[in-house]
């Protein structure tokens, strides 16, 4: 078993529902020498032949954590965590369900106390209102994809127009993060 790391590298990667993007991601020189990956539209498929059961690709060295549990056979995770167990035993980590359920996000705590939040919103849907109402979390990095731009993040979007639903969108996530003693990067 690895030892406990004295600090946790953490990689985000978006596997457009691909498992030859996600093998090739966690692959990768980069994201192999992370201890968790956050993984956003993971593969979701059948995994038997008998199809009644649904789950994300099994990876070698790689087990996944869910951000529901059990997943419910209607519903599709937009976000997976994959630990890498060259680096770090899964168990370093456990799904806060106690906190948050819901398909977008998932909440991790390390055994040393860190929150980790990997989170995505696909683009023109509006950000989960279970994402905006997580309670303030101390020691928490958040990482993921909202989807949404703002100048606060992005100076070289250029809005047209009037105010949007894109611009409401993303004042909320920043308030969110605001909320949340964030800081946007």
């Amino acid at each position: 078993m690895p030892p406990k790391p004295k600090s946790v590298k953490v990689g985000y990667v978006n596997a457009a529902k691909s498992t030859t993007a996600l093998t090739a991601a966690l692959s990768s020189s980069f994201l192999s020498s992370c201890h968790l990956v956050i993984v956003a539209e993971p593969p979701w498929h059948h995994i038997d032949s008998l199809h009644t059961k649904k789950g994300t690709t099994l990876l070698r060295n790689w087990p996944a954590i869910l951000p529901l549990s059990p997943v419910p056979y209607n519903v599709t995770p937009r976000i997976v965590a994959f630990v890498n167990k060259a680096r770090v035993a899964s168990s370093y980590f456990t799904v806060r369900l106690d906190v948050t359920k819901s398909p977008d996000h998932i909440l991790l705590r390390t055994k040393d106390g860190l929150s980790i939040l990997g989170y995505y919103c696909p683009p023109d849907t509006d950000i989960s209102d279970e994402l905006l109402d997580l309670p303030p979390i101390a020691n928490m990095i958040a990482i993921g994809d909202a989807n949404k731009h703002s100048r606060r993040w992005d100076p070289s979007w250029n809005p047209s127009g009037n105010k949007t639903r894109e611009h409401n969108q993303a004042d909320l996530f920043a308030d969110w993060a605001d909320s949340a003693d964030l800081t946007i990067l």
